[in-house]
């Protein structure tokens, strides 16, 4: 089970893009780019699921996937066991930044941050 949201719309040369916040409850780590290639959004860049666009070589990545939060359940002995906090918080890194602002999306990681998990 994935629930998809999206956050902010931008483009290279004319291709429309739209970042997009994914919540998995159930499944395997590829299902964000196998699922939306099936459903006809391949990520940008992702040759192996037939994107149409290609990023550019200076981003040195072929696709942007971030993993903003994570949630474990409270209850998990293992979690406790090797002091995980509940959630994990993680910032955009350097070069997912700069290709928001390539691409021009209006994206304020600042106000994401503050959105509460759906």
């Amino acid at each position: 089970v994935t629930h998809a949201a999206p956050l902010a719309y931008g483009k290279i040369g004319s291709t429309s893009l739209t970042l997009c916040q994914f919540i998995i409850e159930t499944g395997r780590k590829h299902q964000i780019r196998a699922q939306s290639s099936f459903n006809g959004f391949a990520l940008a860049g992702d040759s192996a699921y037939k994107s149409a666009v290609t990023l550019p070589d200076s981003f040195g990545r072929q696709f942007f996937l971030h993993a903003y939060k994570l949630i474990f359940p409270q209850n998990d002995s293992k979690r406790e066991e090797l002091k995980i906090p509940v959630e994990l918080c993680a910032k955009l890194p350097k070069d997912f930044r700069d290709f928001l602002d390539f691409a021009h999306f209006n994206f304020s990681e600042s106000e994401y941050n503050q959105r509460p998990v759906e």
